[in-house]
């Protein structure tokens, strides 16, 4: 069975590379993004299972990811 793998998405880089860290130790896959944009391509790229996300990005605010990533059959 493959590992879950979840997308943390977070501008903060020391949040970002904890939260990631911490789901390695615990059997996840983290793929780490650090602002929308970046996080919308790699979950085309290679859909998560789980995404976890800041609700305050740079460039594109969490909520508008959340709903791009939903309106995407792809990452549905």
């Amino acid at each position: 069975m493959d590992a879950t793998t979840v997308l943390v998405i977070d501008d903060d880089v020391n949040t970002r590379e904890a939260y990631a860290e911490y789901l390695r130790l615990n059997g996840f896959e983290a793929v780490a993004a650090g602002n929308g944009l970046e996080a919308l391509e790699l979950a085309r790229r290679a859909p998560p299972d789980v995404v976890l996300l800041d609700a305050e990005l740079p460039d594109i605010d969490g909520w508008t990811v959340l709903r791009e990533l939903k309106a995407d059959p792809q990452t549905r």
